[in-house]
């Protein structure tokens, strides 16, 4: 079966204008071998999209490369108001991605990954390109930082770091920051 390589890179729920040609899903394969994405599937809270090799002109995904899923291809309609989560499942079925969030305040911005686990709105839609966070209007606080901690009086509640083996991690509750 192999490791999987695929992560959810950017999201954009709310696109100026048609929004059948405009909404998407991105995906980016950060390993170092192509993988071929007939079979694998895309879901949101009400629908799930199988992709299908007749639908992309190639639908095999090369290394360090992205997948651009629009609705007009899968039928998958994102909310601009309210939480919403889309999945990511492999060729078997397994989930390997997830991501929720909650467009409310973000009209005409898209939901992009930054270096590892840091979700950004940002102003600068980049379908098939590396994002490009710009323009943060309001910042999502619910993934993990990388950044410098604030000094001590600032923070409100300190997050406990577990140690956690490689394998347990998906056991761990949602937003478990682990080393």
């Amino acid at each position: 079966a192999g490791i999987v390589t695929l992560k959810i890179s950017e999201i954009f729920p709310n696109p100026p204008g048609d929004h059948l040609e405009g909404e998407f899903i991105e995906l980016y394969n950060f390993g170092d071998d192509s993988v071929e994405m007939s079979g694998w599937a895309i879901a949101d809270a009400r629908k799930r999209y199988e992709i299908a090799a007749e639908d992309f002109g190639d639908s095999e995904l090369s290394p360090y490369a992205y997948f651009v899923l629009y609705r007009e291809t899968t039928g998958i309609s994102l909310n601009n108001t309210g939480e919403e989560e889309v999945r990511l499942f492999d060729g078997n079925g397994n989930l390997v991605d997830k991501i929720v969030f909650d467009a409310s305040d973000y009209g005409e911005q898209s939901y992009a990954l930054q270096t590892g686990s840091a979700w950004h709105w940002t102003a600068t839609s980049t379908p098939g390109k590396e994002n490009i966070i710009l323009n943060i209007e309001k910042e999502e606080t619910k993934a993990p930082r990388t950044e410098a901690p604030a000094p001590a009086e600032k923070v409100k509640e300190t997050a406990e770091i577990k140690q956690a083996a490689l394998s347990e991690v998906r056991g761990l509750p949602l937003g478990t920051i682990i080393q």
